[in-house]
């Protein structure tokens, strides 16, 4: 993966808590990822776009790719929730 923006324990971290996050939303659509995924990277204290940008590279493997939320929504839960975690393991590489 691709990410100069963030450092390789903040990325961590910030996995790990959408991870958690995520594993118990109840309603897996556009509308319900955003609500969660957007104050959590307040919570980090993350950019939105260095968030959801690590986010989709962790999901989709792109750095570009159809909006976020929407591309999570098609994807399903259970298969985005196996591309976090297997990003996760492979402890990201960084530029």
């Amino acid at each position: 993966m691709l990410l100069g923006k963030i450092e390789k324990a903040e990325a961590t971290k910030a996995l790990q808590a959408a991870i958690a996050k995520l594993g118990v939303l109840p309603n897996w659509d556009a509308v319900s990822l955003e609500g969660i995924l957007r104050p959590l990277a307040e919570e980090l204290d993350l950019k939105t776009g260095t968030f959801f940008g690590l986010l989709r590279v962790a999901v989709t493997g792109r750095t570009a790719a159809p909006p976020l939320f929407q591309t999570m929504e098609v994807l399903g839960k259970e298969r985005c929730l196996d591309r976090l975690r297997s990003a996760l393991l492979d402890k990201l590489s960084f530029a």
